[in-house]
């Protein structure tokens, strides 16, 4: 699970580092990550039970 929450946090800290504070995407990702990691998280989970 660590390797999946480290990989989303990368792609969400290029996002947030691509656009300038303030930027409407910029703060959008900062208010979508908890969400984001939480989906994966569960998604894992999910996965991780049919097998």
């Amino acid at each position: 699970m660590i390797a999946v929450r480290t990989q989303a946090e990368i792609h969400l800290a290029e996002i947030y580092f691509r656009y300038g504070p303030g930027h409407l995407v910029n703060r959008s990702i900062i208010k979508a990550a908890p969400y984001i990691i939480a989906t994966l998280y569960t998604a894992q989970a999910v996965l991780k039970a049919r097998t």
